[in-house]
């Protein structure tokens, strides 16, 4: 594995126009981080009543989804690759997950992995922040917590974080310590080494298992249908 301190001397975030946010673009020396070019913006509403935007709060209207619907019978697990801070991330969470979630139900575990992007700095304090919430869930996925941290990217500063606890885990209090200790650092950490050496190189990506068949990778928030072909090709 390349010297990590080197890569992240070397690299800069560039977003493409295929759905990612990578880590191959080699550094401008001149050039300067903009929020402008590789970082979403900061959405118009506010909810006034409780100081940020809920995830579902955005859309009265909920994604449409597309085919093809699921056939046959299978048990598939996709694993999302994800920082709390990327775009991308969010686009798949507002447009593509609950189709997801609504088509396969229970044949379908979604879990979550994490890329380190430095110039993406709340990115990791954020996935802290997420794992402390799933402990709450038994080391699942507070997928509630999860949506709130994408809808409020240009907020993830430590007040915030445990702002958007509040309602989405059993003990906030608990969740505030287990922040405050950085209980979830040694995770996140090797969250992020895990996806290096599997070749993840952006963000997000998806990893499809099936039983005994080959993994499916796709680079990118994609539409419904792309994933939906992906994991029908493991359930027909």
């Amino acid at each position: 594995m390349a010297n990590r301190a080197a890569l992240t001397a070397l690299l800069t975030l560039m977003a493409c126009s295929d759905g990612t946010d990578r880590l191959d673009r080699v550094l401008d020396q001149d050039a300067g981080f903009t929020a402008d070019s590789s970082m979403v913006q900061p959405d118009a509403y506010q909810a006034p009543d409780a100081g940020f935007l809920d995830a579902s709060q955005q859309d009265a209207q909920a994604p449409s989804c597309g085919e093809p619907r699921p056939t046959g019978n299978c048990s598939v697990k996709l694993v999302w690759t994800l920082n709390p801070q990327e775009r991308w991330s969010k686009m798949f969470y507002d447009n593509t997950f609950p189709c997801l979630r609504e088509s396969y139900g229970d044949r379908l575990i979604i879990t979550h992995g994490f890329l380190d992007l430095p110039f993406l700095p709340n990115g990791r304090r954020a996935a802290e922040a997420y794992e402390c919430a799933n402990r709450q869930d038994n080391n699942g996925e507070n997928f509630d917590y999860l949506g709130r941290l994408l809808a409020n990217q240009q907020a993830l500063d430590e007040a915030s974080l445990k702002i958007y606890a509040r309602g989405v885990v059993m003990d906030p209090a608990l969740f505030d310590t287990c922040l405050d200790t950085r209980l979830t650092a040694s995770r996140v950490e090797m969250q992020d080494q895990l996806s290096l050496e599997h070749g993840i190189q952006g963000v997000p990506t998806f990893d499809i298992y099936g039983i005994g068949t080959p993994q499916i990778r796709i680079e990118g928030a994609q539409t419904y249908d792309e994933y939906a072909r992906a994991l029908n090709s493991l359930c027909d």
